[in-house]
């Protein structure tokens, strides 16, 4: 039992470093242990960037001047894309709640649906030149 609950319960994650100035990577971490689980975290794990992304948008949002205490509503909608692109349909881990999440809950309680309506209300162009600087 011990050695199944250890596998189980067992964190495991990467991190990469850049330096924005350069775009050098200074840190490499591709998991806790190599000689136990040689599969590189960083470099081979399969994800969707959307996470990663979510602090620019939030520090946008703030920048253009949104509180944390603004609403929007915790629901899946459809994001036609420009020059007749794949619509973006986004969605929650656990799904969507309906109710009314500020911009403070749906960064800490990582809501898709809430900071894809976020990043459409500043505008695409102006959260993708933000995250560029």
């Amino acid at each position: 039992m011990d050695s199944l609950r250890t596998a189980v319960t067992r964190l495991e994650a990467g991190f990469v470093a850049l330096d924005p100035t350069t775009g050098y990577v200074r840190a490499w971490v591709g998991g806790r242990d190599f000689l136990a689980d040689q599969y590189d975290h960083v470099g081979q794990a399969k994800r969707q960037p959307g996470s990663t992304f979510k602090p620019f948008v939030y520090t946008a949002a703030v920048d253009f001047g949104y509180s944390p205490q603004y609403t929007f509503f915790d629901s899946v909608r459809t994001f036609e894309a420009a020059g007749g692109g794949r619509a973006w349909r986004p969605t929650n881990s656990g799904g969507a709640s309906g109710r009314k999440v500020t911009l403070h809950d749906g960064l800490v309680y990582s809501k898709n649906t809430v900071t894809a309506q976020l990043a459409h209300s500043i505008g695409l162009w102006q959260v993708a030149t933000f995250a560029e600087r």
